[in-house]
Parts: structure tokens; sequence; C-alpha cells
């Protein structure tokens, strides 16, 4: 059976997930593989919500000026985006902060690219 990550383990892989504080865990001098794991994850989480925020506001700018239905479409897609990424973030901390290595999808696919080794 694999030993649990420590509670320090387990916050510091939880703030991962918190937008820009990924970076705390990406350059901890001590870091474990399931530290490792959560902060690459929550970087490409990160960096998707980046991604994200310039979508829609270029859809604001375009589409969102037609009257009416630009309107709709605008504050439709911001919910959705809002609501997906408060999902995969509450998900993604609680999951770390119980220990467990979560992959989120699509997410985790790319979450190997990031240059992190285990310290």
């Amino acid at each position: 059976m694999a030993e649990l990550p420590t509670i320090t383990e387990r916050w510091l892989a939880s703030v991962s997930y918190l937008g820009p504080l990924c970076l705390i865990a990406m350059f901890q001098k001590r870091r474990t593989p399931f530290v490792t794991w959560h902060a690459q994850q929550g970087f490409c989480l990160f960096f998707a919500e980046a991604i994200a925020l310039a979508v829609l506001i270029v859809v604001e700018n375009t589409v969102g000026q037609i009257w009416g239905l630009g309107f709709v479409i605008r504050v439709f897609l911001e919910l959705v985006t809002f609501v997906t990424f408060l999902v995969l973030i509450t998900v993604g901390f609680v999951k770390a902060l119980a220990g467990e290595s979560f992959r989120m999808p699509v997410i985790a696919e790319y979450a190997h690219r990031v240059p992190l080794e285990e310290r």
C-alpha cells in the first residue's frame, strides 16, 4: 500500500488549483511526486483559464456587440465557463486535500508536459 501524503503535502497540492498559487508548489525545494502531479495539473488548469478568458474577451468585443442575441450568447458562454472552472477547481482542491491523485478530463493529458522534475 502506498504511503499517504503528509498534511503539508496535501495542502500544498490543494493550493495548486487556486490560479497563480500553483507557482508556490512548482518552486518548492522539496517536492514529492504527489505535489508535482497536482502542481502540473493546477498549472494546466490555470493556463486553460487564461485562454478561456482571452476567448471570452474576443467574444464580448465581437459577437457580444450584437444587440439582443449577442448579450445572450455572451452571458451564456461566461456562465458555462465560470461554472466549469469552478467545478474543476473545487474537485481538484478537495481531491488533493484528501490525498488522492485525481486525473482531470482533458487537463491531465497535458499535465505531464509541464517541465517539473521531482526533487
